[in-house]
């Protein structure tokens, strides 16, 4: 805990806050989002919108830098006349996870 904003939680009060305390659903303002005040799935999007968006970032960037990786890992392996093998065997591998990005390079 500590002094912030006026909508941060006040010192003493860790625990969850109701919908009325977060002014969300029923209890929502006139002035306040749509979907706040729509209650329901509407506001549990809402509610996580911020890690649905970096997710949405995430998720695709890091399938795109696994099939680059094992792109240029299969094409190491295959110029030493060696079995590339599958994606699924090279994202659980630590030639995925301990990779240094200067080496997709080379």
């Amino acid at each position: 805990m500590q002094k912030g904003p006026p909508e941060s939680k006040k010192p003493g009060r860790p625990d969850l806050e109701s919908d009325k305390d977060q002014l969300v659903g029923a209890h929502a303002r006139k002035n306040s989002p749509a979907w706040v005040r729509a209650g329901r799935w509407r506001t549990a999007v809402y509610s996580n919108s911020l890690a649905l968006v970096l997710g949405t970032v995430f998720l695709p960037s890091w399938l795109a830098q696994s099939i680059a990786g094992f792109s240029a890992y299969a094409e190491k392996q295959l110029a030493n006349l060696q079995d590339p093998g599958t994606w699924v065997g090279y994202v659980g591998s630590a030639d995925f996870w301990g990779q240094d990005p200067a080496e997709l390079a080379v």
